[in-house]
């Protein structure tokens, strides 16, 4: 009866079906946040550096070495999630 109830739990609610599943949830939501979320804020802060070098900010070569970091600091975390996926399988 016990396992009746939990069908029809995970029956009205489909969600809770996939939480017993960390692995698929984490690569989920890394792969959310580091393939869609994070490189839509970097491209902000390249079209503001590019912008301000149009502009000849004085500002413009600190924020292009920030910029830089950010970008290389990016691809470096995707680099390292992909290759620990790898070693998972």
């Amino acid at each position: 009866m016990k396992n009746g109830k939990w069908i029809v739990i995970l029956a009205l609610i489909p969600s809770l079906a996939y939480a017993a599943d960390f692995e698929a949830t984490l690569t989920s939501l890394v792969t959310a946040v580091l393939g869609r979320i994070m490189p839509i804020f970097a491209l902000y802060h390249c079209g503001e550096t590019a912008l301000a070098f149009a502009q000849d900010k004085p500002e413009a070569k600190d924020k292009a070495k920030t910029v830089a970091i950010g970008v290389v600091a990016l691809l470096g975390v995707n680099a390292v999630w992909a290759f620990l996926r790898a070693q998972l399988k």
